[in-house]
Formats: structure tokens, sequence, C-alpha cells
């Protein structure tokens, strides 16, 4: 029960500000990288037509991008004109309200662009968008295709 007179002392809480500060750093950074990064970012080059007006592409968009040469790829996978469609809704995975937007290069001809389209359509598939280039924030879609 004695201690010969000492007494034991209690430790201190200390509250360590430091690694807190580190860890909102980090935090902070995280978030201005993902702030202002763009939402989609395309390997593949295409030199897209000019709007006015911008809707901006989300992840959750399946995009089909036909380049300059009239390479086909569905989310930068190459695929030919023959298995457009079965990559397409392959890519869907059964949820029809997802938009498919559609990338063409503007030198290319409009009846390619077309025809891409039509296939689309005769396949079921309705929720089609056109990219555009909107000035410097980056690529929008534009309506819904046929």
């Amino acid at each position: 029960m004695f201690s010969n007179g000492r007494r034991q002392r209690r430790k201190e809480v200390r509250f360590e500000i430091i690694p807190m500060i580190d860890v909102m750093m980090i935090l902070v950074l995280f978030l201005a990288v993902m702030a202002f990064l763009p939402s989609v970012q395309s390997a593949i080059q295409t030199n897209l037509p000019s709007s006015g007006s911008q809707d901006a592409v989300s992840m959750e968009d399946i995009m089909l991008t036909i380049n300059a040469s009239g390479s086909i790829f569905v989310n930068e996978s190459s695929v030919t004109q023959s298995s457009l469609v079965a990559e397409v809704q392959k890519a869907l995975k059964g949820n029809p309200k997802r938009r498919v937007v559609l990338a063409a290069d503007k030198v290319l001809a409009y009846e390619y662009v077309v025809q891409m389209l039509s296939a689309l359509r005769k396949a079921g598939i309705k929720n089609v968008a056109l990219a555009t280039e909107a000035g410097p924030e980056g690529t929008s879609a534009q309506g819904n295709g046929p």
C-alpha cells in the first residue's frame, strides 16, 4: 500500500499534431489531383469537331472511338466492324441505361459514321451520344442519337 514516498506519475496524454498535418496534406493533395483530373482521358488520337454546348463524359459511359484511319475502338480496345455491336453489348453488361459516346474523327466520311449509328440502333442500343470538342475543357457528349 505504501510506496516509500514515491507517487506514481500518470502518463500525460499527448496530442501529436504533426502526424495529423501530414495526413491532412496528403488528403488535400489527393482531392486537388482528383478535382483537376479530366474525367475521361483517351489515348486514341482523334480530331473531334467543335461544338458550342457541353455535356461532360463520365466514367460510366462507354466510349466508341473511330480514328481518322477508320479503326474502331470500344473503351480503348480495338474491334472490327463486324464485332462492334457484340463488344458494345458486352460493355453495356445488360444495363441499357448506360450511354454509348461515339467519338468519330472529323475527317471521316459522314456515311461511315451514320453506318455505325445505324448498326447500334439495329442492335437495340438507343442511348447514343456524339462526342465533340468543347474548347479547352475537353471532350463533351452531345445529345442522344438514334
